[in-house]
């Protein structure tokens, strides 16, 4: 019966988005999910469609309710149970043949089996987490759930998919990526690709922020100049004076061994 609610689900043109979560909103002047205002939202996605597009720095757009979203997302949210268990049953498949094939004792055929266990073990941890989340409408959790590579995230949901396809050799993997992707770039939430950002801050607080760091800097760099400037005076001074001192004691050792024997 859930599945029919699903798949017989029409989007209606009223329908909004929370641009924090990404929960599906019809009536309710908060969201369900975060409490978030939707009257100050409204602003937002006003300030959004003047931009035409222009994504702020470090972030995706928001993506607020699209058309193409509407016709995709039910067909998505009622098939994913059903993609996840045809991908269950092909991982099961392929590591039986490669169980079998593995007492030919050929190196390739262990690095087969290894990805499909792999891969069965990925489906497995994973399965109950994505597909909650996935029923729930839940985006903002895929979409930011991430792993950082140096200054770049990258949604792990994206990236568990991946060893998913990878480990069934693209044949179970391709019917839960091609779903994926298209969760992670047409639902409406907020994509976080870049850490040196922080999301909900003014651009007048950046601005204060990196005015107060310019102004601590040069403190910083002064006093470290004029300790190494000091340091290297004192050498040369000291190198100069244990010169001096040297020729001074040679020039008197000098003169006396002379004076002793001319």
């Amino acid at each position: 019966m859930f599945m029919k609610k699903l798949s017989g689900e029409k989007m209606s043109s009223s329908n909004f988005y929370c641009p924090v979560c990404g929960t599906m909103v019809v009536t309710e002047e908060h969201c369900p999910l975060c409490n978030y205002d939707l009257k100050s939202s409204q602003k937002i996605s006003a300030t959004l469609e003047n931009e035409k597009g222009s994504s702020k720095e470090g972030y995706i757009q928001i993506n607020l309710g699209s058309e193409k979203w509407q016709k995709i997302e039910p067909l998505i949210i009622s098939s994913w149970s059903w993609l996840c268990l045809v991908t269950i049953l092909i991982g099961i498949g392929l590591w039986i043949f490669s169980f079998i094939r593995l007492f030919q004792f050929r190196f390739g055929r262990l690095i087969y089996f290894l990805l499909n266990s792999g891969a069965l073990l990925l489906v497995a941890m994973y399965f109950s987490l994505y597909n909650e989340k996935i029923h729930a409408r839940n985006y903002h959790f895929l979409k930011n759930d991430a792993v950082t590579i140096g200054q770049i995230r990258i949604p792990k949901f994206l990236l568990v998919i991946l060893g998913i396809s990878i480990g069934l050799y693209w044949i179970g993997g391709i019917l839960l990526l091609i779903p994926a992707i298209l969760l992670i770039f047409l639902a409406p939430g907020q994509i976080q690709w870049r850490i040196d950002r922080i999301l909900l801050t003014s651009s007048g607080e950046r601005k204060n922020r990196e005015n107060e760091t310019l102004q601590k800097s040069p403190k910083k760099t002064t006093t470290k100049s004029v300790k190494k400037t000091i340091k290297k005076s004192a050498k040369k001074t000291i190198k100069k004076s244990a010169k001096k001192t040297v020729k001074k004691s040679t020039k008197k050792t000098l003169k006396k061994s002379t004076k002793k024997y001319p």
